[in-house]
């Protein structure tokens, strides 16, 4: 990402904080592999370098732990393997996360979500990470804002949704993003990332 670009954008970004009598919660929306996680890594460094304290959390810090994720799809959905899909989060940490920024708490609670341990399939860090007073809150995520569709226009869904188990679990994903609605709902902002190729 050039320099430029980036000085453009977390500028872009101070001025809607500044607009705010209160911290800012910037959600950035992207396929893997958009770079998500490197910009937010490369804004954190420029939004420091203009006075503003900014940390970047990912929906997958919000993942459930591998255990209650094992018995999700042992006792109530064995679709819902591994992590990732709507349904596979704990939602509650994020909008508790995000009212303490919003309240400027001095002391904030970020849990981190390792995708390394539990032989691959990732589990959350025993202990959170505590922040001071956080300015901005860039929140990224494959699937963050995203609201469930109409469930008539699921009737014509498109490759590489085939199979009538792939068209079930594609309704029922949908259906399940109605429980993350809290969380969209306290973004000020979201960017959706485009790739090219």
């Amino acid at each position: 990402m050039k320099k430029e670009f980036l000085q453009s954008l977390a500028l872009e970004i101070v001025q809607k904080k500044q607009a705010l009598s209160r911290p800012l919660i910037y959600g950035i929306l992207g396929s893997q592999g958009t770079g998500k996680t490197t910009l937010c890594k490369r804004l954190v460094e420029i939004l420091a370098e203009l006075g503003q304290k900014a940390v970047a959390v990912s929906l997958d810090d919000l993942y459930k732990t591998a255990r209650e994720r094992d018995l999700i799809q042992s006792q109530e959905d064995s679709r819902l393997i591994w992590r990732g899909p709507p349904g596979t989060h704990e939602i509650s940490l994020g909008v508790t996360l995000f009212n303490q920024v919003l309240a400027g708490q001095e002391n904030i609670t970020i849990w981190r979500f390792d995708k390394s341990l539990y032989q691959g399939k990732g589990d959350r860090l025993k202990e959170p990470e505590i922040v001071s007073k956080i300015d901005i809150l860039l929140f990224e995520g494959w699937f963050v804002g995203v609201r469930p569709l109409n469930f008539d226009s699921l009737n014509e869904l498109p490759e590489p949704i085939i199979t009538p188990e792939e068209r079930a679990f594609a309704r029922d994903s949908n259906s399940r993003l109605k429980d993350y609605l809290p969380l969209w709902d306290k973004l000020d902002h979201l960017m959706i990332l485009h790739p090219e190729d």
